[in-house]
């Protein structure tokens, strides 16, 4: 009986400092924030299954082949911002910078080509409001989320349950004298938060973790109207999507989003790595210490720092797949960077500060 009673209070104790988390709209994206993430495209790890009682996922061993960064802002900072009335955050970019926390959002079809993407935060969760490409084809266009897509419900706890459909409708060729076509995108899913323990992964170790089981379908489809009237209708795209996202109190991005198949083996496993104020990363220095403009930039960023400095900054430079690409300092409280000899694409910076690390990140275009 003594055997028994001290295996329980073992057992008890391993998760005394563990709980069921609520995931609530204070833990989602904050404006003026750069969340980086990493991406492994080939490590399998175990994701566990849906219980009530407490698990331990160890995903310790992932690598990383490429990196991403979101950086969030104020849609108010924007020129649209009476366009758009309902969202309240904006993320801005090529598709490669937004990672996998995007939805049925069209950043994959962005390539290259720099855009707006409006989202909505409130107490319900997290939500899409539309699109506008920057550049590229469609340029200029307002496209609308209606109704608006549940990138993530909240509040969430163990056993919570989330059910939405979404749409949007990009209009092109608007002639009334030929045929004109509606590219629309539907997105129908559900979310069920069904697990709950403690999370390693290669950056820390969480004790209070919700896992978020997200299984949906996405279709896209193509429609040619004369006058008013439909001339031919045809499905493109029909994909079925699988993910386990694992969130936690305090962080402001999933720690961990799990890609799979509809057969759930896992394709894709990106992880949060850290995050800044836009331009840094370090709770000393805070979004006016250091400005880099212009942001997209066609090759030279212009590094401005806003306290006195007494020697050389070391400034790296790395790509998205986390190789070093430039080493050199700032060497000016203005200081002219020069990246013209790098492909486009999303790149990272890492400034020694003292003894710190700034970081934040660059958009080549």
């Amino acid at each position: 009986m003594k055997k028994l009673l001290l295996s329980i209070s073992v057992a008890l104790s391993a998760n005394w400092c563990s709980s069921q988390i609520t995931f609530s709209s204070l833990d989602l994206q904050e404006s003026g924030k750069t969340y980086v993430t990493k991406t492994d495209t080939i490590t399998i790890v175990d994701i566990g299954s849906a219980s009530s009682s407490f698990q331990s996922w160890d995903f310790s061993a992932l690598g990383m082949h490429y990196m991403s960064g979101p950086s969030f802002d104020l849609t108010t900072n924007t020129p649209y911002a009476f366009d758009y009335p309902n969202s309240d955050l904006y993320t801005y970019g090529p598709a490669m910078m937004f990672g996998g926390f995007f939805g049925g959002a069209p950043v994959n079809s962005q390539g290259m080509d720099n855009g707006y993407m409006f989202w909505r935060k409130d107490a319900t969760g997290f939500w899409t409001e539309g699109f506008m490409a920057d550049e590229g084809q469609y340029a200029g266009k307002k496209v609308y989320t209606i109704p608006q897509e549940m990138i993530l419900g909240t509040p969430a706890n163990l056993g919570s349950n989330y059910i939405n459909s979404s749409e949007w409708i990009l209009e092109y060729n608007d002639n009334s004298l030929d045929v004109d076509t509606l590219y629309s995108s539907n997105t129908s899913k559900a979310q069920e938060c069904d697990a709950w323990g403690s999370l390693t992964t290669p950056t820390s170790n969480y004790t209070d973790v919700l896992r978020i089981h997200e299984y949906g379908i996405k279709i896209d489809s193509v429609t040619a109207t004369l006058a008013g009237n439909n001339v031919y209708s045809i499905e493109l795209l029909r994909d079925t999507f699988n993910n386990y996202l694992f969130v936690t109190n305090g962080i402001h991005y999933p720690l961990v989003i799990v890609k799979c198949d509809k057969n759930n083996l896992i394709r894709t496993i990106e992880y949060y790595y850290n995050q800044g104020y836009l331009n840094t990363s370090d709770s000393d220095l805070n979004s006016n210490d250091l400005s880099i403009y212009p942001n997209p930039s066609k090759g030279t960023f212009t590094f401005e720092i806003n306290f006195p400095i007494e020697s050389h900054l070391p400034l790296n430079i790395y790509n998205s797949s986390g190789k070093l690409c430039k080493y050199t300092s700032l060497q000016n409280k203005i200081s002219n960077i020069d990246l013209s000899d790098l492909v486009d694409g999303l790149y990272y910076y890492e400034i020694q500060f003292d003894d710190k690390m700034v970081h934040g990140t660059l958009i080549k275009n």
